[in-house]
C-alpha cells in the first residue's frame, strides 16, 4: 500500500433498487483528504472530482456496460459556518 492510497475515495456499499419513480443507486462511499488538499479546502479552495457511476453484466468472455454516468461534485469549506457544502457542479455542454 501506497501513501497515496490512504488519501482516496473507498465505496463502503453500493445498492441498485427499484422505486416508483425508478431504478435509484444507494452508495456511501468515504473520502479521506490528504492534509494538503484539507489546507487548501479550509483556506478557501473548492475542490472538485467525479464520481462514475457504472454498471456492467457479466458476461461469459466479456462485460458489457448496462449505465454509465459521471456525476461532478465541488466540495467547499465556509469558515464562518464551520461546515462544508457539497454541490453538483453543472456539465458543460458542447455545441457543434
Amino acid at each position: 500500500m501506497s501513501v497515496a492510497d490512504e488519501f482516496a475515495a473507498k465505496v463502503r456499499s453500493a445498492e441498485l433498487m427499484e422505486t416508483a419513480e425508478g431504478d435509484r443507486i444507494f452508495a456511501e462511499i468515504d473520502y479521506q483528504l490528504s492534509p494538503t488538499a484539507k489546507e487548501a479546502l479550509h483556506k478557501g479552495v473548492p475542490l472538485a472530482w467525479d464520481v462514475l457511476i457504472k454498471i456492467s453484466r457479466i458476461g461469459v468472455l466479456l462485460n458489457t456496460t448496462v449505465y454509465q454516468k459521471k456525476l461532478p461534485y465541488n466540495l467547499l469549506f465556509h469558515a464562518l459556518l464551520n461546515q462544508y457544502e457539497v454541490k453538483i457542479r453543472p456539465v458543460k455542454s458542447i455545441c457543434f
